[in-house]
């Protein structure tokens, strides 16, 4: 299977710095510079339709997401709808780390739960398409920049995490751990 638009790897990805760049290329092929990212501009671009859909339980955990290959080769994106916008934004980046990974089960599809996929590094599917998420909503460099202008005015944490989180359309949440990994605050 080759994709139309020249994305052809998945196992081949090993470390960090080849998800943050396979970030850089989606953003850098659509022309994306701004935050918050537009998440719809990249799907239409790669030809992925997008679904709020609403899913029931899976086992002891909840599914937030989805993706699935049909056979001729189209993407769908399925989100789940009870989720805030915050959370939906997030779970479509994780579905298009999937894809651009090529991160599919052998049924052409890769469901998103909510408790197992939430930075489980046990899950490596899934730690893999978070960690594209990231970059791909917090690019690295405009969150290390944007950052730093908070701290020159000498704002308290808490109100960075708040400010970039809404800058860049991620949950507190999210960007608490982002700055923690890029080592821009401290752990708490």
């Amino acid at each position: 299977y080759k994709r139309k638009l020249g994305y052809s790897m998945n196992v081949n990805i090993k470390n960090s710095s080849q998800i943050e760049k396979k970030a850089e290329g989606l953003l850098d092929k659509y022309g994306v510079d701004k935050a918050p990212v537009n998440l719809f501009e990249l799907c239409n671009g790669e030809g992925i339709k997008l679904s709020n859909v609403k899913f029931k339980n899976y086992k002891d955990d909840y599914i937030v997401g989805a993706i699935k290959k049909d056979k001729d080769g189209k993407i769908n994106i399925y989100i789940n709808k009870e989720e805030n916008l915050d959370k939906r934004r997030f779970v479509i980046a994780q579905a298009l780390g999937h894809y651009i990974l090529e991160d599919f089960d052998e049924k052409g599809q890769r469901v998103i739960l909510g408790k197992r996929d939430a930075y489980n590094s046990k899950n490596k599917q899934g730690f893999k398409a978070n960690e594209f998420a990231e970059n791909l909503l917090m690019n690295k460099d405009k969150v290390k920049k944007e950052c730093l202008k908070l701290q020159k005015c000498k704002v308290s944490d808490d109100i960075i995490i708040n400010s970039l989180a809404e800058m860049f359309g991620v949950s507190e949440q999210v960007m608490k751990f982002r700055l923690e990994n890029l080592g821009l605050i401290k752990h708490v």
